[in-house]
């Protein structure tokens, strides 16, 4: 989560949801 980057912020935090669910799957 970088500050300097907003717009990869959303972006980052869905891959990491689905990555999670995957997981989680």
């Amino acid at each position: 989560m970088q500050p300097d980057v907003p717009r990869l912020q959303p972006v980052c935090e869905r891959r990491a949801h689905v990555l999670l669910l995957d997981a989680g799957h």
